[in-house]
C-alpha cells in the first residue's frame, strides 16, 4: 500500500500530485501532477497508483460561459466508474 502526506500551504518543494476539483481550480504551490479526485478514487479502487489518464484531469472551462456545453450533442455509451463520472460533471453538462 502506498503512502502520502498532505503539506500545507506553506510547503516550499513540489508535489508529486496536485488534487483539485473536477473543474480546477487555483493554487499557488507547484506540483509534478495537477490530478482531480478521480484520480484518487481510481488509485484507492486499484489499490495502486495508477497513470494519469484524460479524465483524471481537471476540465478548463471559460467561466465567463454559463453553460460551456451549449449547442453541444454528446452520445456516451460503455463508460464506467470514474470516466463515467468524468462526463458528468455538475455545471459542465446540463
Amino acid at each position: 500500500m502506498y503512502e502520502g502526506h498532505v503539506v500545507g500551504k506553506s510547503f516550499k518543494g513540489v508535489a508529486d500530485y496536485a488534487i483539485v476539483p473536477p473543474l480546477g481550480t487555483t493554487f499557488s504551490q507547484t506540483a509534478s501532477e495537477v490530478v482531480t479526485y478521480f484520480w484518487l478514487e481510481d488509485c484507492h479502487n486499484q489499490e495502486e497508483l495508477v497513470p494519469v489518464m484524460y479524465y483524471h484531469q481537471p476540465i478548463t472551462v471559460d467561466q465567463d460561459k454559463k453553460q460551456p456545453s451549449q449547442g453541444c450533442v454528446m452520445a456516451i455509451s460503455s463508460y464506467c466508474g470514474v470516466e463515467s463520472d468524468f462526463y458528468c460533471v455538475p455545471g459542465f453538462i446540463e
